[in-house]
């Protein structure tokens, strides 16, 4: 996959959680998290396409410690995208949207 499309799908989905979190009346604190874990989620991305580019570059073929390399990136920005879905959820608890637990 292109890493360029990668972040452009990150950035889209910034922009909905920014479209959502202006509709409820979010505050300037709450948008100043939402933006500090988009530029972590950019930050984590830019590592973890570096992190391949290095493997790619080292190995010519397929080896075991490029793919657990590779799934170790992947499990980075997995991680921050999850925190940053259940942050985004804590945010809307005091606010119109009526979610279940």
């Amino acid at each position: 996959m292109d890493p360029n499309s990668e972040f452009g799908s990150g950035v889209l989905v910034s922009l909905a959680l920014g479209g959502l979190f202006a509709s409820v009346d979010a505050t300037f604190v709450e948008f100043t998290i939402l933006i500090g874990v988009f530029l972590l989620l950019v930050a984590v991305k830019a590592l973890n396409t570096a992190i391949e580019c290095i493997v790619d570059h080292v190995t010519g073929d397929w080896a075991e410690f490029a793919r657990n390399a590779k799934d170790l990136g992947f499990l980075a920005v997995l991680c921050v995208l999850l925190g940053g879905g259940y942050l985004s959820r804590w945010l809307w608890r005091g606010t119109d949207l009526d979610f279940e637990p």
